[in-house]
């Protein structure tokens, strides 16, 4: 948490990932402003996600049930509703 504070002031970006939002600082999770969520597997955890970004309430069952790969849901500081976008896997080709 101190690290991102600190990291704030000279306008550095952190990326972190969590299968549990619940044990990331619940001030930190309230300043980030872009979110891209998957799967969570509990209902404490999505629970924990919609306290934090009001958008989340409403969609926590549709989180906990979808399985496929690279559905997630998205939400970030320019659009402020919640997504859904389809990740595809990256394959580099040599050129």
């Amino acid at each position: 948490t101190r690290f991102a504070k600190e990291g704030a002031k000279f306008h550095i970006g952190m990326v972190y990932s969590t299968q549990s939002p619940s044990t990331i600082n619940s001030e930190l999770l309230a300043q980030t402003e872009n979110f891209f969520v998957g799967h969570l597997s509990s209902q404490d955890e999505t629970k924990s996600l919609s306290r934090v970004q009001i958008a989340f309430s409403g969609i926590e069952e549709d989180i906990l049930r979808a399985k496929t790969p690279g559905y997630m849901r998205m939400l970030t500081m320019s659009h402020r509703f919640v997504i859904p976008v389809q990740a595809h896997r990256f394959e580099a080709t040599a050129s």
